[in-house]
């Protein structure tokens, strides 16, 4: 962690929430492993990398999954967004607390850091160009964490396409492939669907 972060206080921060990860995650970071050996985790494009990590972060803290919801749905409308009603959407989930605005601006600098926004200037956001996700796990970890923390116990196929978190990534479900996360359904009445 110091190799990436300078001060001895963030450092001890992320190392807490790096732990936080490894507890909370224990089976899944065991099927990661199965699934993503050292040599082929450093084949993959560090854009995929870092969706990774943005799933496991949402899945252990769960306002990272809120807020790429709240960005997605309204970089799906317009190309830029202020400060001001990020904050408004996110405290329509938790309330107006400290704790909401010192949470945002990690996630907000991580997201900028992560090409999923830019600032244009001092409280102004922008899109950036979605993440393509070729790897198969990956691809089945965003399924999983989608459907896990939106609550729903599955989604229909054609949804992927439209639901706002996949605004950060441009993925193929192949409904062919076999997945160890989530599973495929063929529906009687033509409407496929996911679930976990």
């Amino acid at each position: 962690v110091r190799e990436f972060i300078k001060g001895e206080n963030r450092v001890q921060k992320t190392a807490g929430y790096a732990m936080q990860i490894f507890k909370k995650q224990e089976k899944l970071l065991k099927l990661l492993q199965k699934n993503l050996d050292a040599p082929s985790y450093s084949l993959i494009p560090e854009h995929e990398r870092k969706a990774l990590i943005l799933c496991l972060l949402a899945l252990t803290y769960p306002i990272t999954y809120n807020l790429l919801n709240t960005l997605g749905a309204i970089f799906k409308v317009q190309d830029t967004i202020n400060r001001g009603s990020i904050t408004q959407k996110m405290a329509l989930h938790y309330g107006s607390n400290r704790s909401l605005f010192i949470a945002m601006d990690s996630l907000i600098q991580m997201f900028m850091e992560f090409n999923r926004i830019k600032r244009v200037k001092l409280g102004l956001y922008a899109s950036q160009p979605t993440s393509t996700i070729n790897n198969i796990f990956i691809t089945e970890l965003i399924i999983y964490t989608d459907i896990k923390l939106s609550e729903s116990k599955t989604i229909l196929c054609d949804d992927i396409k439209h639901r706002s978190i996949y605004w950060h990534f441009d993925l193929t479900f192949n409904k062919n492939q076999i997945y160890s996360l989530i599973k495929y359904k063929d529906s009687s009445i033509g409407r496929d669907y996911i679930t976990i």
